[in-house]
């Protein structure tokens, strides 16, 4: 988020929220990238505050994000879930000196980041749960019925890393021309392929390790606003730590196989894909480090040091390459038995 914009709440705002959900005033934000994020205590518990530009979102594309989250806990999704305002609205907008932004509350996930060198932890029945809840997403979203916030939430090239994927043109610099090529063909490749209900609708999108929790061997899901309408096969290229040292070096193709296998294993209880999708799962993890290099020129980075490992390891598997960009995701699958 632009610095001006931060700007406008003030702390008479923040006042004005912990009213609203009868809470503390929070103080400073946990990350201010997109959106305003702070700790915040309502109603004596733990919860998050977000605050949403509206030249980021709408009201009416926050409440249809609302609306998709509760449904998928409706039916067994473990997400962090919204906190009505004393008003009975999940949304609240407040107004700024020419602009609004739109707040909302949630629950806050318990435990924390997953620890995969723990040695209290079942990593095996991780990996399957973590592609149960994937595969339950995907099952659930075929039958959501979005009723009044039908077409409120966008397709997956009318925001975010889709805008950048189709204006690479403009966003790299002219010493960079194999960047925007290689999103030419990525756009190419995403035009022919089929929007039919089995393998596309509304997904996460951004179900990396850093949007759920894990409290023992309990997940619990967060930071739906990506939220859109995409392949599943994309929002899987999401899961897959891809540039993770694991899945590099002599063992990678083994640490590979164990983890896919156990995923999919998962994925498939809830959830099965025809087998062309596991074959293109490749092609949309060049699409997702492609992605990366896309935002390393969309953000401040020499105000952004927290993002500097990321860019780094994005930047070297883009000229490098990696090990599951020539993985076979579909003999995985396959050896997966539900």
């Amino acid at each position: 988020m632009e610095a001006e914009i931060a700007s406008l709440i003030q702390p008479s705002h923040l006042q004005e929220l912990a009213r609203l959900w009868q809470g503390v005033p929070p103080q400073a934000p946990l990350d201010d990238v997109e959106n305003l994020v702070y700790p915040f205590v309502c109603q004596d518990r733990p919860r998050i505050l977000r605050l949403t530009h509206e030249s980021r979102r709408t009201l009416q594309q926050v409440c249809a994000e609302l609306d998709w989250i509760r449904y998928l806990a409706g039916g067994g999704i473990p997400a962090a879930a919204p906190v009505s305002s004393c008003n009975g609205r999940l949304a609240e907008v407040i107004e700024v000196p020419g602009s609004c932004f739109i707040a909302c509350v949630f629950e806050r996930a318990p435990g924390g980041p997953p620890n995969l060198d723990d040695p209290n932890l079942d990593k095996e029945a991780f990996y399957r749960e973590w592609g149960r809840i994937v595969g339950r997403m995907h099952a659930l979203t075929k039958s959501y019925d979005p009723g009044p916030h039908r077409g409120h939430r966008s397709s997956w090239r009318e925001q975010g890393s889709g805008l950048e994927l189709l204006h690479a043109g403009e966003i790299i610099p002219p010493e960079e021309k194999a960047v925007a090529a290689r999103a030419e063909e990525l756009l190419a490749f995403l035009d022919r392929l089929p929007t039919d209900l089995d393998s596309y609708g509304l997904v996460h999108d951004d179900l990396n390790s850093t949007n759920f929790f894990l409290d023992g061997q309990r997940i619990t899901l967060f930071d739906f606003d990506d939220c859109c309408y995409d392949w599943f096969v994309s929002d899987l290229a999401a899961t897959v730590p891809y540039f993770s040292p694991r899945f590099s070096g002599k063992r990678g193709e083994e640490e590979a196989c164990h983890y896919f296998h156990h995923f999919f294993t998962g994925y498939r209880r809830e959830n099965e894909l025809a087998a062309v999708w596991l074959e293109r799962l490749p092609t949309f993890l060049r699409l997702h480090n492609l992605n990366g290099v896309l935002f390393s020129y969309t953000i401040d980075r020499d105000n952004r040091e927290e993002y500097k490992d990321y860019f780094d390891l994005v930047w070297k598997v883009y000229r490098e390459g990696c090990t599951l960009f020539h993985f076979d995701f579909l003999q995985a699958y396959q050896n997966a038995q539900p």
